[in-house]
């Protein structure tokens, strides 16, 4: 009894230290605008600020993007330090209470901002059709423009592919929510992920580390 009184006592000061370190989020607007040059600047909500960046192309505009796209290199300040950093190699920013991560040659904005984050991406896939004018029945492979979604938990900096089974890994820390996604038959899942990605991060709001 003595020994769960203890646990308890730990657990209960490690919760009220982790609450004073941290501020609960709300999406997009809990983060202030800037660059982020790695993930761990979006988890801390730490983001250089515009002014504080330096590029070849300058412009009258103060939009971090414009900054972005029109270099190949960027120089910013941080306490005292300053740093030259390709353009490629930066995480991601925030703008208008938008945040929008680099990703396959680009910075794609993210659509749902939460402990599940999501984003879309156009992208060309191959789309099996039948071919009934040959003697020998065969598939061919248009190539098609779809929407793939990719997902990033806001406790790992990895970028996932939207699969369902990603979606499930991502899920598992709610066994209810989890379990009612994972009963759904694959075409639903795919169709359903948005919808699993807003219930959970409803229910599991996330916090930004002070």
């Amino acid at each position: 009894m003595k020994k769960f009184c203890f646990s308890l006592f730990i657990f209960i000061c490690f919760f009220i230290r982790a609450q004073k370190d941290s501020v609960l989020a709300k999406a997009d607007s809990s983060f202030n605008n800037g660059l982020y040059i790695k993930y761990s600047d979006w988890r801390y909500n730490t983001p250089i600020h515009v002014d504080s960046i330096t590029c070849k192309k300058e412009s009258a505009s103060t939009s971090v993007y414009t900054k972005l796209d029109n270099n190949n290199y960027i120089t910013y300040t941080r306490k005292g330090k300053t740093e030259k950093v390709h353009v490629n190699s930066v995480w991601g920013y925030m703008e208008n209470k938008k945040l929008y991560v680099y990703f396959a040659g680009k910075f794609q904005a993210v659509n749902y901002t939460g402990t599940i984050c999501m984003f879309m991406i156009l992208a060309y896939r191959q789309t099996p059709t039948f071919t009934m004018n040959t003697p020998n029945k065969h598939y061919t492979y248009p190539t098609n423009k779809a929407f793939q979604p990719f997902l990033i938990s806001f406790y790992n900096s990895a970028i996932l592919t939207g699969s369902p089974e990603q979606m499930c890994k991502l899920l598992k820390p709610d066994p209810e929510l989890y379990q009612e996604y994972k009963a759904l038959d694959k075409e639903k899942q795919i169709e359903l992920m948005k919808q699993y990605v807003v219930k959970y991060n409803k229910l599991h709001p996330f916090y930004i580390l002070k």
